[in-house]
């Protein structure tokens, strides 16, 4: 999220400098994450409940593998298995961008995605 609120300027919205540090963008996320409109905060489970849940949840950092996967499971012909890739943005291996206020500050935000995910640091 980081990176796509850089690449696309969503700091505007919220009066933030483009060029503001990830540990810093942490900072808001911790300010921010009771504010239903800061997109940045959503959480990932909230779009697994409600009166459809998903039957089947795909990991963004294995997306294409487990979509394959996915389709030969139900048996679905008629749809490629090959995903596009878009909004991809360079940046350096997602670890190295936290230390330990930032993991503290993801593991508060986050907490109920990286439970029920299973996410680690």
């Amino acid at each position: 999220m980081y990176h796509f609120a850089q690449k696309n300027d969503l700091g505007r919205l919220y009066g933030i400098n483009a060029d503001i540090t990830f540990e810093a963008f942490c900072e808001l996320l911790k300010d921010y994450q009771n504010d239903p409109y800061f997109i940045a905060c959503h959480k990932q489970t909230q779009w697994m409940e409600g009166l459809y849940p998903p039957n089947v949840v795909l990991r963004l950092e294995n997306i294409q593998e487990e979509f394959s996967d996915m389709l030969e499971e139900y048996k679905i012909l008629h749809i490629s298995p090959k995903l596009p890739h878009k909004n991809s943005s360079k940046h350096k291996f997602y670890q190295d961008y936290y230390n330990d206020n930032t993991k503290e500050i993801i593991k508060q935000v986050f907490e109920k995605d990286i439970d029920v995910l299973k996410y680690t640091f």
